[in-house]
């Protein structure tokens, strides 16, 4: 009984000022979440796009013992000559590689130095403002709620 009581002391003292914090707070997240995709596409803008095959994925132990999986790639430039390269960012998991051998991916590549090529999935490319605008999703909603709460 103690703690609902608590609860709701608590409930009565949050909800005027998270109506009033939380939306604002979603619609801070939208726009970060929109600037970051507009970053990422014109990151996407500024390259040449490419399709290479996964030739292997190579264990990686680090200091710590866990492993992690670095994928080798090839792709054929329109000239005809062929870059191999090293995927920059190695697999969250280390119970299988992010890319498996033969699985075709796109990739992102300056025309200056086609080594320094980068596998542009979504999810990589759109990761931190997907992340930044389900934050404001949330947060614009539970707003919401807490507004409707507040008139009742």
């Amino acid at each position: 009984m103690r703690l609902l009581l608590w609860l709701q002391r608590v409930l009565t003292r949050f909800v005027p000022l998270g109506a009033k914090i939380f939306p604002w707070t979603g619609a801070v997240f939208f726009a970060l979440a929109a600037g970051f995709a507009v970053h990422s596409w014109l990151y996407l803008q500024s390259g040449l796009h490419a399709q290479a095959t996964v030739t292997e994925s190579v264990a990686v132990q680090a200091p710590d013992g866990t492993v992690t999986y670095a994928a080798h790639l090839r792709f054929r430039l329109p000239t005809g000559e062929v870059v191999t390269f090293v995927d920059t960012v190695l697999s969250s998991s280390a119970d299988d590689p992010s890319f498996l051998p033969g699985k075709v991916v796109p990739v992102l590549y300056p025309a200056s130095k086609p080594t320094a090529a980068v596998i542009v999935t979504i999810w990589r490319v759109y990761f931190v403002a997907i992340v930044l605008g389900i934050l404001g999703v949330v947060f614009l909603d539970v707003g919401i709620v807490l507004r409707w709460l507040e008139k009742e």
